[in-house]
Formats: structure tokens, sequence, C-alpha cells
């Protein structure tokens, strides 16, 4: 009977943890584990792409990473680029070099990415029941498949940080607070709360999340969506933002409406669901009794939103849904006079000017079903909020880079 796979696990910090399983890891983004890249160039400087076999569960049929692969428990990053390209392409390259390395987040894992180069003509051998070809693009042809959307998301990202370094560009230095959000337990009428929550009859047979829920999107997001806190039998549920009630069946709708996500319908983590352009989030991770968080809980929570911005430093806009949200997203920006909460003011669908070097803040009305049923927000209104949201997203994105 073949041993199940136990992948190198860390914490925030990249210190070694207990070595868990991958199944485990899979399921679950507070097991952050350690995985190698390789970028293979030939002498042309175009980069060698695998598309996955078309019978893969996960990204079938798309452009990924030349080399990539889990590190051994105790392996480190450089033997196991060189464990994984001989692994995978059958060549043991004699010039690897470090590039990189970054947090990768899905609803579904977190892992910590070393990137390393290496220059390599051929010739290649290759599992073709893993691997569907191989081929080199130019950066040019990289770009014309990143816009078919024909390649990973993780390949995407990594593409932006290898051509960002050649252009004297910075990518985020912060890792995304994953187990930190995952693991926290400050609050005791929280903690009490989510875990004393009985399931919904419909739901029964469904484990509940039970924990703070961590924020979900795309690390290159220049629009970041912050609403007030999960919902007990929706993201508490689910663990994913606005996932599994009804205020999240309208944001996802109208996102993929903008061509902003590629579902319309959120179901649970691990459905498909990827975002593009956007990270959704929440200014309390915890779901709350009453869907109402008292002042101390908002604060505490507080600093982890102000490390999603630290994560996410191509965000121009933010769209603040409801009034507490708002005034969170404006504490943690530290704008001028926000330490005030009736300064400055909500005002639904008014943008608010920071600093130049922060994001500008639109206010909204939040989607729940309770503003849409009493007429204080209508379908129609929230998405034409939505809509110039992303259009001023884009227009400031063009004008600069990222955030320093």
């Amino acid at each position: 009977m073949q041993a199940k796979e136990s992948l190198f696990c860390v914490d925030n910090l990249g210190m070694p943890t207990t070595p868990l399983p991958r199944e485990m890891c899979h399921g679950n983004p507070c097991h952050t584990h350690k995985v190698v890249h390789v970028l293979v160039l030939n002498e042309q400087n175009n980069i060698l792409l695998q598309k996955r076999s078309r019978y893969k569960d996960i990204q079938p049929g798309r452009w990924d990473t030349s080399v990539g692969g889990h590190l051994i428990p105790g392996e480190s990053e450089k033997a196991g680029a060189l464990r994984e390209c001989k692994e995978e392409l059958g060549f043991v390259p004699e010039n690897l070099m470090f590039l990189h390395q970054y947090m990768w987040l899905t609803d579904v894992e977190s892992e910590i990415v070393s990137t390393y180069i290496s220059t390599w003509n051929g010739p290649f051998d290759f599992d073709e029941n893993e691997i569907e070809e191989i081929a080199f693009f130019s950066n040019d042809q990289i770009g014309q498949l990143i816009e078919k959307d024909k390649v990973t998301p993780n390949f995407r990202y990594e593409f932006e940080c290898f051509t960002c370094r050649g252009m004297s560009r910075t990518m985020s230095n912060s890792h995304y607070p994953i187990r930190d959000i995952c693991l926290c337990n400050e609050c005791n009428r929280l903690v009490h709360y989510r875990s004393s929550i009985i399931p919904k009859s419909r739901f029964s047979e469904k484990k509940y999340w039970n924990l703070p829920v961590p924020g979900f999107g795309d690390a290159l997001a220049s629009l970041l969506i912050a609403g007030l806190a999960p919902g007990a039998h929706g993201a508490n549920r689910t663990g994913r933002p606005f996932t599994g009630d009804a205020a999240g069946i309208l944001l996802y709708e109208n996102l993929n409406k903008l061509g902003l996500c590629n579902r319309a319908e959120a179901i649970c983590r691990g459905d498909g669901m990827e975002l593009k352009e956007v990270f959704v989030t929440n200014a309390v991770k915890c779901a709350p009794p009453k869907n109402l968080p008292n002042a101390s809980e908002i604060n505490r929570c507080r600093r982890f939103l102000e490390q999603e911005f630290q994560y996410l430093t191509r965000v121009k806009v933010i769209v603040a849904l409801g009034r507490i949200a708002f005034q969170s997203v404006m504490k943690a920006l530290r704008v001028e006079g926000s330490s005030h909460s009736e300064t400055p003011l909500f005002q639904h669908g008014k943008v608010y000017d920071t600093e130049s070097s922060l994001p500008c803040v639109i206010a909204s009305y939040h989607p729940s079903m309770r503003n849409i049923n009493t007429g204080l927000l209508s379908k129609e209104a929230f998405f034409l909020l939505l809509k110039s949201a992303v259009k001023l997203s884009r227009d400031l994105s063009s004008k600069c880079g990222t955030r320093s």
C-alpha cells in the first residue's frame, strides 16, 4: 500500500510546523505549505510552459509554470527545485538561480512559493498522462494566452512577478496572514457564538467552517470589496466571504456580469470560483450574533484589514459595504478625521479621495436582502455602483502601478 504524501507545512514566519497529509492541506488554506517553481528559459529568453492534462481535476488543459511541485518535509528549496526538474521534465539544471518568493492563496490552500530560474534548450522527457504538451513562448505570446484565459491563475501571478522584476517594479513583500486569521481566538464572544451555531436543517449533513473567514480573490486586484462580517449560515458555514447567503448571490452575479469572476453562483470553497481584478473580504472575520459586532471586536480585527491592504499593493479602489465596514476601512487606511465615527460621514455612492498613495473609497449600502426588500438599495443601483467602481479602478491602474 502506497504511503500518503505529507507536505512541508510552515507558519506565517516560514518556520516548519508538523507535516500534514496532502489531502488535508489541499482542503484548508490554514495549512500553509512549501512549494517550488522553476521557470525554464531557452537561449532566446522564451519561457517554457507545460499544458496540464485535460483529465486533471484542477485547472485542466491550462498552461502552467515550467516546473512546480511540493517540497518534501525537511527538504531545502534548491534541492526540491532540482528534484522536480528531474521528475517532471527529465533534466538536471546546471545554472539554477533563486528568483523570488511569494504566498499563493486560494479558497482551498495556501502555499509559500519559492521560484528559481534556469536556462535549458532541451531535450525534455515528461509523462503525457500528467502533461499534455510543453512549448516555449515569448513574453508577448504569454500575454496573449493570459488575455484568452489560457493559463492558470497561479502562473498569471508568477509571470507578473517575473516581468515586474525585469521592469524594476515591485510586488508585495507581505504574506497574507492566513494562519493568524484562521487561528484567531481573541474575541471570546465571537468564539463562543461561532462554535455554538446550530446548522440549518438543509445544511445538517455539511460541516460548518466555524472559524474566522479569510479574504478571497486576485492577489493582483485593483478593486477590493469589504463587507461587515460573515453570515452565520453563509460564510461562517462555507469558509469563504459572501458564499452561501443571499447577499453573496447578488454580489457574485454582478461580478460575473462585469467579467470579474468565472461563475455567477458561489456555492462553497473549491467550487471552481475564480476572481480576477477583485478581492473580497470582511472588516470582521468572525460571524457575530445578530450580524452586529461590537466596537472592541471591530477594533481588534482591524489589524487583519490593515495587513490585507499591505498584501494587496495594486488596489486602487475599495468598495465598503455598509456604514460599519466603511468606518473600519477608513480607520485602517488612517484617513484623517476617521478616528471619530461621524467623520467622514457615510454617504451611499460617494467617492472618498484619500492621499495619493492610498486607494480611494466608495461607500455603498450593504447588498443584504433586508436592504433590497425594504428598497434602501435596489439590485440595479448596486450593479451600477460596482460597474463604476470597476471603471475607476481600471482608470487609476492605467495611470500608476503598485503602492510602495
